[in-house]
């Protein structure tokens, strides 16, 4: 009875409470591994393909800018600058620009005579040197007589620079060296002349071409009124 009464407890209590703590502690554990096997089983889900963000462009293509022309069009577009700023210093090849129905004529004229081979001297369809071409087409085409010299032909019409010609003027090089003038042709557009070489007759050539750029002396704009009768 005093042993009872002193201690304060009742018989068992200390039992039931370690029951207890262990039930608790054993309920702690389940739960804890029970929420780490859900954290680990939770289901994967894919992205649908609607809200997938865009695909980056490979390495070294890049996307063009909204509004970006086509490397087609800047090339064309840069080439046909080029050509402006060439035609207008005389190094690249102009259009054919017709400045008159005489001067189409002329260049008409030369080129039935195509093929026709070189002869010093001549001026007919059996052979004709540089200077007879030109006497003989300015005749047909103009009714007129150019001098029968070429240098002598570089003193007509107006000085025409190389970035202004045109269909019909005639064009001198000085192919002996120097500045002396020993050569003419008749400008035909689009950088080319026609003329009678020594080695092929009458034949087209271009002023493009290294040996006819080097000996282009100048060039001469002649009409019909410029030439005397």
């Amino acid at each position: 009875m005093l042993q009872a009464i002193g201690s304060g407890r009742r018989p068992g209590g200390w039992r039931r409470t370690r029951r207890t703590l262990g039930w608790l502690w054993g309920l702690s554990l389940v739960l804890a591994f029970s929420g780490c096997a859900n954290l680990h089983s939770q289901p994967r889900f894919r992205t649908p393909e609607s809200e997938r963000p865009p695909a980056q462009a490979p390495a070294g293509k890049q996307a063009k800018p909204r509004g970006a022309k086509p490397e087609s069009e800047k090339s064309g577009s840069a080439l046909r600058t080029k050509r402006k700023k060439d035609a207008r210093r005389g190094g690249g090849l102009p259009s054919l620009r017709l400045f008159s129905k005489e001067s189409s004529d002329l260049v008409e004229t030369a080129e039935q005579f195509l093929g026709t081979p070189y002869r010093f001297g001549g001026d007919t369809e059996r052979g004709m040197d540089c200077s007879g071409m030109v006497h003989r087409v300015v005749q047909e085409a103009w009714g007129k007589a150019l001098p029968r010299n070429s240098a002598e032909m570089s003193n007509l019409g107006m000085p025409v620079s190389r970035g202004e010609l045109e269909a019909g003027d005639l064009v001198f090089f000085a192919t002996s060296g120097g500045r002396r003038i020993s050569h003419v042709g008749i400008y035909g557009g689009d950088g080319r002349f026609i003329h009678s070489s020594t080695t092929q007759g009458v034949e087209w050539n271009t002023l493009e071409e290294g040996y006819w750029r080097r000996h282009l002396v100048c060039a001469r704009r002649v009409t019909p009124a410029s030439i005397s009768p």
